[in-house]
């Protein structure tokens, strides 16, 4: 997953909203190639939502600690369908500290006060 720097902007979506996305992909500004996606439900909402925007062009990290399924066999086949399908497979520590790229950032003991 590519870090983010300090002009990137942080897209954030619920389920709702990420349903409408896949039908009007228009809404993430064009710039915006890679998404960050948790959510409920990864093998119904989740699922269809991240393979919607594969679907037209965006790569797709999945935060896999972000996501449930009432049943362990629905998210687990989830999560590897998804990797099938060049979806990057990822934990929201990982995003977070990318995001953030290096110890010395401003915001770095902060985060590591809030994960601990």
């Amino acid at each position: 997953m590519a870090a983010g720097g300090e002009n990137d902007q942080t897209l954030a979506l619920d389920d709702e909203v990420g349903a409408d996305l896949v039908l009007e992909p228009q809404a993430i500004p064009r710039t915006r190639r890679r998404l960050v996606v948790a959510g409920c439900e990864a093998h119904v909402c989740v699922l269809q939502t991240v393979l919607g925007l594969r679907g037209q062009g965006f790569e797709i990290s999945l935060a896999a600690d972000a996501v449930g399924s009432r049943r362990s066999i629905d998210r687990t086949t989830a999560l590897a369908r998804l990797a099938r399908n060049s979806v990057e497979i990822v934990t929201a520590e990982m995003v977070l500290f990318e995001w953030l790229e290096r110890s010395d950032h401003p915001k770095f003991k902060e985060l590591l006060a809030l994960i601990r």
